[in-house]
Protein backbone atom coordinates (compact mmCIF):
# COMPACT_ATOMS: atom_id res chain seq x y z
CA UNK A 1 0.00 0.00 0.00
CA UNK A 2 1.28 3.42 -0.98
CA UNK A 3 2.30 5.58 1.96
CA UNK A 4 0.03 8.56 2.56
CA UNK A 5 1.50 11.97 1.80
CA UNK A 6 2.51 13.69 5.03
CA UNK A 7 2.06 17.46 5.04
CA UNK A 8 4.02 18.20 8.21
CA UNK A 9 7.44 17.00 6.98
CA UNK A 10 6.63 18.49 3.57
CA UNK A 11 6.15 21.89 5.22
CA UNK A 12 9.41 21.56 7.16
CA UNK A 13 11.33 20.66 4.00
CA UNK A 14 9.66 23.54 2.14
CA UNK A 15 10.75 25.99 4.85
CA UNK A 16 14.33 24.73 4.57
CA UNK A 17 14.38 24.91 0.75
CA UNK A 18 12.84 28.38 0.71
CA UNK A 19 15.36 29.57 3.30
CA UNK A 20 18.28 28.30 1.20
CA UNK A 21 16.90 30.02 -1.92
CA UNK A 22 16.45 33.29 0.00
CA UNK A 23 19.98 33.02 1.38
CA UNK A 24 21.60 32.31 -2.00
CA UNK A 25 19.66 34.93 -3.97
CA UNK A 26 20.28 37.46 -1.19
CA UNK A 27 24.04 36.93 -1.46
CA UNK A 28 23.86 37.39 -5.24
CA UNK A 29 21.87 40.61 -4.91
CA UNK A 30 24.33 41.85 -2.27
CA UNK A 31 27.08 42.00 -4.92
CA UNK A 32 24.96 42.61 -8.04
CA UNK A 33 25.53 45.89 -9.94
CA UNK A 34 23.06 48.79 -9.65
CA UNK A 35 20.02 48.65 -11.92
CA UNK A 36 21.36 51.27 -14.32
CA UNK A 37 24.38 49.08 -15.08
CA UNK A 38 22.62 45.71 -14.88
CA UNK A 39 19.96 46.79 -17.39
CA UNK A 40 22.40 48.58 -19.68
CA UNK A 41 24.86 45.68 -19.95
CA UNK A 42 22.24 42.95 -19.47
CA UNK A 43 24.24 41.68 -16.50
CA UNK A 44 23.76 38.01 -15.69
CA UNK A 45 25.06 35.61 -13.07
CA UNK A 46 24.62 32.09 -14.31
CA UNK A 47 21.50 31.81 -16.47
CA UNK A 48 19.64 34.62 -14.65
CA UNK A 49 19.69 38.40 -14.95
CA UNK A 50 19.25 40.77 -12.03
CA UNK A 51 15.45 41.06 -12.39
CA UNK A 52 15.14 37.27 -12.29
CA UNK A 53 17.34 37.07 -9.18
CA UNK A 54 15.16 39.74 -7.54
CA UNK A 55 12.01 37.86 -8.52
CA UNK A 56 13.43 34.63 -7.08
CA UNK A 57 14.33 36.37 -3.82
CA UNK A 58 10.90 37.96 -3.43
CA UNK A 59 8.85 34.89 -4.39
CA UNK A 60 10.76 32.51 -2.11
CA UNK A 61 10.49 35.00 0.75
CA UNK A 62 6.71 34.79 0.33
CA UNK A 63 6.91 30.98 0.07
CA UNK A 64 8.93 30.96 3.31
CA UNK A 65 6.32 33.08 5.10
CA UNK A 66 3.44 30.95 3.79
CA UNK A 67 5.19 27.71 4.78
CA UNK A 68 5.97 29.13 8.25
CA UNK A 69 2.31 30.03 8.74
CA UNK A 70 1.32 26.53 7.61
CA UNK A 71 3.85 25.07 10.04
CA UNK A 72 2.24 27.04 12.89
CA UNK A 73 -1.21 25.83 11.84
CA UNK A 74 -0.08 22.19 11.89
CA UNK A 75 1.58 22.61 15.29
CA UNK A 76 -0.76 25.09 16.98
CA UNK A 77 -1.77 22.63 19.69
CA UNK A 78 1.83 21.94 20.67
CA UNK A 79 2.62 25.65 20.60
CA UNK A 80 -0.48 26.51 22.64
CA UNK A 81 0.33 23.83 25.22
CA UNK A 82 3.89 25.13 25.47
CA UNK A 83 2.69 28.72 26.01
CA UNK A 84 0.18 27.60 28.67
CA UNK A 85 2.88 25.68 30.50
CA UNK A 86 5.16 28.70 30.48
CA UNK A 87 2.39 30.97 31.72
CA UNK A 88 1.60 28.64 34.63
CA UNK A 89 5.15 27.75 35.66
CA UNK A 90 6.85 30.97 34.67
CA UNK A 91 9.69 31.15 32.25
CA UNK A 92 13.03 29.74 33.36
CA UNK A 93 14.95 31.57 30.68
CA UNK A 94 14.16 35.18 31.47
CA UNK A 95 17.75 36.36 31.18
CA UNK A 96 18.22 34.62 27.85
CA UNK A 97 14.97 36.04 26.49
CA UNK A 98 15.83 39.55 27.73
CA UNK A 99 19.36 39.33 26.31
CA UNK A 100 18.13 38.15 22.91
CA UNK A 101 15.50 40.91 22.82
CA UNK A 102 17.99 43.62 23.78
CA UNK A 103 20.49 42.32 21.23
CA UNK A 104 17.85 42.46 18.49
CA UNK A 105 16.82 46.00 19.39
CA UNK A 106 20.47 47.05 19.67
CA UNK A 107 21.44 45.64 16.28
CA UNK A 108 18.42 47.31 14.68
CA UNK A 109 19.19 50.68 16.29
CA UNK A 110 22.89 50.60 15.41
CA UNK A 111 22.13 49.50 11.85
CA UNK A 112 19.68 52.36 11.32
CA UNK A 113 22.16 54.78 12.92
CA UNK A 114 24.89 53.67 10.51
CA UNK A 115 27.35 52.64 13.23
CA UNK A 116 30.25 50.25 12.48
CA UNK A 117 30.49 47.34 12.03
CA UNK A 118 26.93 47.33 10.70
CA UNK A 119 27.57 50.29 8.42
CA UNK A 120 30.64 48.43 7.16
CA UNK A 121 28.45 45.60 5.93
CA UNK A 122 26.47 48.08 3.84
CA UNK A 123 29.63 49.86 2.67
CA UNK A 124 31.13 46.58 1.46
CA UNK A 125 27.92 45.83 -0.42
CA UNK A 126 27.98 49.26 -2.09
CA UNK A 127 31.64 48.77 -3.00
CA UNK A 128 30.85 45.39 -4.55
CA UNK A 129 27.94 46.85 -6.53
CA UNK A 130 29.88 49.88 -7.75
CA UNK A 131 32.89 47.76 -8.72
CA UNK A 132 30.90 46.82 -11.83
CA UNK A 133 30.82 50.47 -12.93
CA UNK A 134 33.27 51.77 -15.52
CA UNK A 135 33.53 53.91 -18.62
CA UNK A 136 32.23 51.09 -20.80
CA UNK A 137 29.47 49.88 -18.50
CA UNK A 138 27.91 53.22 -17.50
CA UNK A 139 24.95 54.33 -19.63
CA UNK A 140 24.95 57.92 -20.97
CA UNK A 141 22.08 58.61 -18.56
CA UNK A 142 20.54 56.34 -15.90
CA UNK A 143 18.15 53.77 -17.40
CA UNK A 144 18.91 54.90 -20.95
CA UNK A 145 17.52 51.57 -22.19
CA UNK A 146 14.04 53.02 -21.63
CA UNK A 147 14.62 56.00 -23.93
CA UNK A 148 13.51 56.06 -27.53
CA UNK A 149 16.21 56.53 -30.15
CA UNK A 150 15.00 60.09 -30.66
CA UNK A 151 15.30 60.80 -26.93
CA UNK A 152 18.70 59.14 -26.77
CA UNK A 153 19.93 61.22 -29.71
CA UNK A 154 18.71 64.41 -28.02
CA UNK A 155 20.27 63.40 -24.70
CA UNK A 156 23.64 62.63 -26.28
CA UNK A 157 23.40 65.61 -28.67
CA UNK A 158 23.52 63.59 -31.86
CA UNK A 159 21.38 64.24 -34.93
CA UNK A 160 18.61 61.58 -34.90
CA UNK A 161 18.90 60.96 -38.64
CA UNK A 162 22.63 60.36 -38.34
CA UNK A 163 22.08 57.91 -35.47
CA UNK A 164 19.49 55.95 -37.45
CA UNK A 165 21.75 55.91 -40.49
CA UNK A 166 24.70 54.72 -38.42
CA UNK A 167 22.63 51.91 -36.90
CA UNK A 168 21.44 50.86 -40.34
CA UNK A 169 25.00 50.75 -41.62
CA UNK A 170 25.97 48.66 -38.59
CA UNK A 171 23.38 46.06 -39.58
CA UNK A 172 20.79 46.90 -36.92
CA UNK A 173 17.26 46.05 -38.09
CA UNK A 174 14.02 47.94 -37.32
CA UNK A 175 15.74 51.13 -36.16
CA UNK A 176 13.16 53.92 -35.81
CA UNK A 177 12.99 57.16 -33.86
CA UNK A 178 10.09 55.96 -31.69
CA UNK A 179 11.47 52.57 -30.61
CA UNK A 180 13.19 52.24 -27.24
CA UNK A 181 16.84 51.30 -26.96
CA UNK A 182 16.01 48.21 -24.92
CA UNK A 183 13.39 46.95 -27.39
CA UNK A 184 15.62 47.52 -30.42
CA UNK A 185 18.55 45.83 -28.70
CA UNK A 186 16.38 42.82 -27.84
CA UNK A 187 15.14 42.51 -31.42
CA UNK A 188 18.71 42.41 -32.69
CA UNK A 189 20.12 40.10 -30.04
CA UNK A 190 22.23 42.86 -28.49
CA UNK A 191 22.55 44.47 -25.09
CA UNK A 192 21.60 48.18 -24.87
CA UNK A 193 25.29 48.86 -24.28
CA UNK A 194 26.27 47.11 -27.53
CA UNK A 195 23.52 48.89 -29.46
CA UNK A 196 24.71 52.26 -28.17
CA UNK A 197 28.24 51.39 -29.21
CA UNK A 198 27.02 50.77 -32.74
CA UNK A 199 24.98 53.98 -32.71
CA UNK A 200 28.12 55.96 -31.86
CA UNK A 201 30.34 54.17 -34.36
CA UNK A 202 31.63 56.15 -37.31
CA UNK A 203 29.48 55.49 -40.32
CA UNK A 204 31.19 53.25 -42.81
CA UNK A 205 30.22 51.18 -45.84
CA UNK A 206 27.08 49.14 -45.68
CA UNK A 207 27.80 45.56 -44.48
CA UNK A 208 27.82 42.87 -47.12
CA UNK A 209 25.41 40.02 -46.35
Amino acid sequence: MRKRFSWKPFTSFLILCAFLMILFSGLVLYIAPPGRIANWTHWMLGPLDKEQWQAMHTVFALVFVAAAVLHLVFNWRVLLAYLKTRLHTGTSNRREFATASLLTVGVLALTLAGVPPFSTVMAVGEWAKNSWAGTETEPPVPHAEGLTLAQLAATTKQPPDKMLSTLERAGVRDAAAGITVGELASRNGLTPQQLYGRARATAGPMPVN
